[in-house]
C-alpha cells in the first residue's frame, strides 16, 4: 500500500533570500508557506521543485526528506480502516502524475494542530478545494498512515495528535492536489508532511469532497470556497456539490451561513456588485430547494472590493479569479 518508495536525503542545502523574508508569516510557518505559494505556478509545469529552491530557518524546521517521483499516486479520501484484517484507505483516488514531497521536522512546535490549522486556512484563502480532513483518532492507525500509506517511520506518533487534510487546485491545463499529514510522536517531536501531486488528467477534476468534510471545514475553518464554471458570462455550480452542500448543513443543524460572492469582471462596480449578488441568491435557492432552512442562509455580493492578492506574492501566485463564491460559517 506503499504509495512511494522513498530515500533519505540528508544533505539538502538550505539559504534564505531577501524575496523569502518578504513573506512576514509566523516564523514556524515559513517553510511551508512558501511550498503553498509556489503551488499555483507550477501547476503548468511537471514539479514544484522546478520552480523554485525552498528555503529554510534551520533554527525552526528540519528536512527530514525530499522526494520526487513520477508515477501513480493514492490520494487517501477517508481514515485508515481494518478491513478483514488489513488496514487501508475507506476512500482513495490513484492518480498517475508527479509529486513533490517534503517531510519537515517542526522544532519549538507545542500543537501541531495550531501548525495544520493555520496550514489550511492559508490554502483556502489561495483557492484550494477542500477533499478530505480528519484527526484525532478518526484518522485510524497512525502507524498504518506512516509505514504503509506514506513510507515515513518518522511520523508515527500518537493517534490523539495527528492530522490529515487533501485539497485539489485546479487550472486549466493540470490539477493539483496537496495532502497534509501532521503528528506528534510520544517523544513530543512534530512532523508535518506535504504531498504536492500535479496531475494532468481531466477526469480527476470531478472529485468532490463528502459532506462530512464540508461540515468539518466549516466547523473549524470557517469557511469553504465554492467550486464554479463558466459557461459564457454565466458562473454555474455543480448540483453535486450543492446537495454534498446541503446534506452537510442537515448533519448540523444549529450551523448557519452566508454565502459570498465576488465579480471582477466589469470596470464598473454597480455592475461588479449586482452579478455576484446575484450568484450568491442563486446558490442560496439551490440550497433551499435541496430542504435547507431558509432562516439559516444569506446571502451577499460584494462586486470588486475584495483586495485580488497581497502584492508580495504576485510572482509566485494566480491573481484571484474573476468570479468567486464562498460558504462562511455566521458565528
Amino acid at each position: 500500500m506503499n504509495i512511494f518508495t522513498t530515500k533519505n536525503n540528508n544533505n539538502i542545502k538550505h539559504t534564505i533570500t531577501t524575496e523569502q523574508k518578504r513573506y512576514g508569516l509566523s516564523q514556524c510557518l515559513q517553510a511551508l508557506t512558501l511550498i503553498m505559494a509556489l503551488v499555483t505556478s507550477a501547476m503548468a509545469s511537471t514539479s514544484l521543485a522546478a520552480q523554485a529552491t525552498l528555503s529554510l530557518p534551520m533554527s525552526d524546521h528540519k528536512v527530514t526528506d525530499k522526494v520526487e517521483k513520477t508515477g501513480v499516486y493514492e490520494l487517501a479520501l477517508g481514515p485508515m480502516m481494518n478491513v478483514n484484517g488489513r488496514w487501508q484507505t475507506e476512500r482513495s483516488e490513484k492518480l498517475t502524475g508527479v509529486l513533490t514531497r517534503t517531510v519537515y521536522e517542526l522544532n519549538n512546535v507545542r500543537d501541531i494542530g495550531n501548525v495544520f490549522s493555520d496550514c489550511l486556512t492559508y490554502l483556502q484563502d489561495h483557492n484550494a478545494d477542500p477533499l478530505y480532513r480528519c484527526k484525532g483518532h478518526n484518522c485510524g492507525s497512525s502507524g498504518t498512515w506512516a509505514n504503509d500509506h506514506f513510507g515515513q517511520r518518522s511520523l508515527y506518533g500518537l493517534e490523539q495528535y495527528q492530522h490529515y487534510a487533501a485539497v485539489q487546485l485546479r487550472s486549466e491545463s493540470a490539477t493539483t492536489f496537496i495532502a497534509l499529514y501532521g503528528v506528534t510522536r510520544g517523544n513530543r517531536r512534530s512532523y508535518l508532511l506535504v504531498d504536492e501531486f500535479t496531475s494532468t488528467l481531466t477526469s480527476t477534476s470531478s472529485l468532490l469532497p463528502q459532506a462530512e468534510t464540508l461540515e468539518t471545514y466549516l466547523k473549524e475553518q470557517g469557511h469553504i470556497r465554492v467550486p464554479l464554471s463558466l459557461d459564457g458570462t454565466e458562473a454555474n455550480i455543480s448540483n453535486e456539490f450543492i446537495k454534498i452542500l446541503a446534506r452537510a448543513l442537515k448533519q448540523a443543524p444549529t450551523l448557519n451561513i452566508v454565502i459570498v460572492s465576488s465579480d471582477y469582471r466589469s470596470k464598473k462596480l454597480e455592475d461588479n456588485i449586482n452579478a455576484s449578488t446575484e450568484l450568491a441568491k442563486k446558490t442560496m435557492t439551490a440550497l433551499e430547494e435541496q430542504g435547507v432552512n431558509t432562516s439559516r442562509l444569506k446571502a451577499h455580493g460584494i462586486g470588486n472590493l475584495q483586495p485580488r492578492i497581497h502584492a508580495e506574492l504576485e510572482t509566485h501566485l494566480e491573481p484571484i479569479p474573476d468570479i468567486n463564491l464562498w460558504v462562511l460559517r455566521i458565528q
